[in-house]
C-alpha cells in the first residue's frame, strides 16, 4: 500500500519535474527568440539613422547644387511645357502622316548622313583649332 502511494507521489513528482524542464526549455527558446527580434530591432533602428543620415548630406549637397524646393515650378510653367511638347509632337506627327516606311526609312537615313556630315565637320574644324592653337 505504501509502496504504492511512493509510486504515485513519485509519477506525480516525476510528471511535475518533466513539465518544468518543458517550461524552462520554453522559455530559454523565447528569451533567445527575444534577444534575436531585439537585436534586428536596433539593427534596424541604426539603419534607419544612417539612411536618414545619408538622405539629409543628400538633401544638404542639392541644396547647394540646385534650387531650394521651396522654388518649384507653378503649375502654368509646368502647363506652358506641356503645351510645348504637345505642339512639337503634333508638328511630327503632322510631318510623318501619310508616309510609307520606305519614305520613312529614307528620310532617316538621310537626316543620319547629315548628322553624320555635321559631326565630322565639327571634328574637323575641332582638330584645326587645336593643332594651329595649341597641341590637344
Amino acid at each position: 500500500m505504501i509502496a504504492v502511494e511512493m509510486s504515485e507521489c513519485q509519477s506525480d513528482v516525476d510528471a511535475v519535474y518533466k513539465r518544468r524542464r518543458e517550461a524552462k526549455v520554453e522559455e530559454i527558446t523565447e528569451q533567445r527568440e527575444l534577444e534575436a527580434a531585439r537585436s534586428a530591432v536596433e539593427n534596424l533602428e541604426q539603419q534607419l539613422i544612417s539612411v536618414r543620415d545619408e538622405c539629409d548630406g543628400q538633401t544638404q549637397i542639392a541644396l547647394k547644387l540646385g534650387r531650394r524646393p521651396d522654388e518649384v515650378n507653378v503649375p502654368a510653367q509646368c502647363n506652358r511645357r506641356i503645351k510645348t511638347v504637345e505642339r512639337q509632337l503634333a508638328r511630327v506627327r503632322d510631318k510623318l502622316e501619310g508616309w510609307s516606311l520606305s519614305e520613312l526609312k529614307a528620310e532617316m537615313e538621310a537626316q543620319r548622313a547629315k548628322y553624320r556630315a555635321k559631326k565630322a565637320t565639327t571634328l574637323t574644324r575641332y582638330g584645326a583649332i587645336c593643332s594651329v592653337s595649341a597641341p590637344c
